[in-house]
């Protein structure tokens, strides 16, 4: 087995002390929320600490590095779904993208990667993302923990009605998966959260947020107002920065290297 352990780049003491008081903050005021949960009406706060504590939180998210071991053997209340898989991974099936309604092959994908890096790393991650009793499987190239390049991001497949779909993330709009299927996205400063896989929801991207801030139109004191929310509902920065760092404590899943000894290992041909 070979163990790549997390690396946090996070200012991990100082954000711990800061969560601690913005836990706090959140459960006095839990019962009694302020009368606008949707940002300070005073220019933003630009104290130091204020920042490297949402810079802390933020980088602690969008780069760790993946935990490789070997993997389980996959299970699935269809098994048809697991037999489905193999044939997609080692190349002899493809998937279908349902948003053009064509298919493509894993090795189709990662040709196009080697087009931008001649050396992408592939790994794997097997996991119940919607909770119907049928895994996942979740495909990330990467390379030397680089997460902003074009040629990262994820592939998820989905087994459906005896068809497996494929659904292509960018690379920071499915960070850090964790073990209950959430993930942490970015689409720029003032729009990243926490969301779960929608395979209904094409118009968001197949994300559907649940802990995230956005822009608004609103500009006061010559700053634009953004809104946060916790689990769907309202919140204020504080809390949900709290939220935020409590994500980064849920335990990542564990990835696998894309080789057909590993693959096989997850889905044999019994």
């Amino acid at each position: 087995m070979s163990y790549v352990t997390g690396i946090r780049r996070a200012a991990t003491v100082l954000a711990s002390l800061l969560l601690l008081l913005a836990l706090g903050s959140c459960s006095q005021s839990a019962g009694n929320p302020p009368e606008s949960s949707t940002g300070s009406a005073d220019a933003p706060n630009t104290d130091p600490v204020d920042i490297h504590y949402k810079l802390s939180i933020i980088a602690g998210i969008f780069r760790d590095t993946p935990m490789i071991d070997t993997p389980d053997k996959a299970v699935s209340e269809d098994p048809g779904a697991l037999s489905a898989y193999r044939a997609v991974l080692l190349g002899d099936a493809d998937y279908l993208t349902p948003w053009n309604n064509t298919y493509h092959s894993v090795d189709e994908d990662i040709e196009g990667r080697k087009a931008i890096n001649s050396n992408p790393t592939m790994i794997f991650s097997v996991i119940d993302l919607d909770s119907d009793g049928i895994p996942e499987v979740v495909l990330w190239s990467t390379w030397d923990a680089r997460y902003n390049d074009n040629a990262s991001g994820f592939l998820v497949l989905h087994y459906q009605d005896g068809i497996v779909y494929g659904y292509g993330f960018y690379y920071r709009g499915f960070e850090d998966l964790k073990t209950d299927g959430t993930f942490s996205y970015s689409g720029g400063a003032p729009n990243h959260g926490i969301g779960i896989v929608d395979f209904n929801d094409a118009e968001n991207s197949y994300t559907h947020a649940i802990t995230y801030c956005k822009s608004t139109d609103r500009v006061i004191n010559g700053y634009r107002v953004e809104d946060y929310y916790v689990d769907g509902m309202p919140a204020t920065e504080e809390c949900f920065f709290a939220a935020i760092a409590q994500q980064e404590d849920k335990p990542d899943v564990t990835w696998h290297y894309f080789t057909k000894d590993d693959i096989l290992t997850a889905f044999p041909d019994d």
